[in-house]
């Protein structure tokens, strides 16, 4: 690196932009639905999935914890064969949230055939795991 003369300068680091989770955190309502916690810029309004700490979008620090919607759209999905993880098959792909939000997760294809852009709702299990499957 060249040497710029200014030795007293600060390094810079990069920023943190996610939040260490051991689990995502999913909230159920009153009504036993629940929703997954996520993100919203108070700036301008960005969401986020999992909670950040620096807006992407503005590089704001203003941001707020937020539910995200408990429906989504489904955009792609692919079913594993063969994991040295977990037991396979199993299903994964990504929904569309009405926030703007592309979430990345497990889905329970158990229910019925999947298809692009098909209506999927969050369910979440007593230990704390959550999946999508298919909108009744």
């Amino acid at each position: 690196m060249p040497d710029t003369g200014n030795s007293s300068a600060t390094p810079v680091a990069p920023l943190p932009d996610l939040v260490e989770l051991v689990k995502v955190p999913v909230n159920v309502n009153s009504d036993g639905a629940p929703s997954l916690v996520g993100s919203r810029c108070e700036g301008c309004g960005a969401a986020y999935f999992p909670r950040r700490l620096v807006c992407y979008e503005c590089r704001s620090a203003e941001l707020q914890e937020h539910l995200l919607s408990r429906r989504g759209t489904l955009y792609s999905w692919t079913t594993v064969h063969v994991s040295s993880s977990r037991p396979t098959p199993y299903t994964v792909g990504y929904v569309d949230l009405p926030e703007n939000v592309r979430i990345f997760t497990t889905l329970r294809a158990d229910r019925g055939p999947l298809d692009f852009d098909q209506p999927v709702q969050l369910e979440a299990g007593p230990d704390g795991g959550w999946a999508f499957h298919t909108a009744q």
